[in-house]
């Protein structure tokens, strides 16, 4: 898979891959990167939380050429269920090759039963990838 991501840093033509990672609160990203040019990549996909809520993924990358070599990518994803609607807004830096790194974010809610609502820094997250189940 590393070697898709680098065949997608240097091809003009749309190719994608998929790719997985945890994050130290449980949660897990299957995520598609495609490049669709000029070193653009969208990003579509998936965030599994440990009580299992899904969020629907996108964003888009950009490998940075260093030293370090990083792979940089906005994200956004929401989320609801019958008591709360949520939104999560975050930039990921990942190491190349390795595809490690750390996202932060905010994390938005409101509460529909409480009208509650909030904005959160969700701190520094580690991502280590893994295989895709």
């Amino acid at each position: 898979m590393l070697f898709g991501l680098l065949v997608l840093a240097n091809n003009s033509s749309v190719e994608a891959a998929e790719f997985c990672w945890t994050d130290d609160e449980g949660g897990r990203a299957r995520l598609e990167i495609t490049h669709v040019g000029h070193g653009h990549y969208s990003v579509n996909g998936r965030h599994t939380d440990i009580s299992g809520n899904v969020e629907a993924v996108n964003g888009n990358g950009e490998v940075v050429a260093g030293p370090p070599n990083q792979l940089i990518i906005h994200i956004t994803s929401s989320s609801f269920d019958a008591d709360e609607v949520r939104a999560f807004l975050a930039t990921i830096v990942l190491d190349l090759p390795s595809l490690n790194g750390s996202m932060e974010g905010l994390s938005l809610y409101y509460d529909k039963t409480t009208t509650s609502r909030g904005i959160n820094f969700d701190g520094t997250i580690t991502l280590t990838r893994v295989p895709c189940p």
